[in-house]
């Protein structure tokens, strides 16, 4: 269960992350099913950045990490990660 403070420690964590400048910030285009998606995520790596996107759309549509994680393994043309920066 999450509350109020979880979510605030969270968000505090990100953004600590963010002005350490831990790794490089990235950008995803993703579909899912017809609709498209733009994320924006910090990471050390593609890898791990496409992770993070997916965990940004469960939080966002819900749908189980692991089903997300078969929709976008690579088998289909379903999204880009694209290096924005620092």
């Amino acid at each position: 269960m999450r509350d109020g403070f979880t979510d605030s420690l969270s968000f505090s964590l990100g953004l600590l992350l963010v002005t350490i400048g831990v790794g490089m910030l990235y950008k995803g285009d993703l579909n899912l099913n017809g609709q498209c998606f733009t994320l924006y995520t910090h990471s050390k790596a593609e890898s791990s950045a496409l992770l993070n996107f997916i965990h940004q759309l469960h939080k966002k549509t819900g749908m189980p990490k692991r089903q997300l994680r078969f929709v976008f393994d690579g088998s289909k043309d379903n999204y880009r990660i694209t290096k924005e920066g620092k």
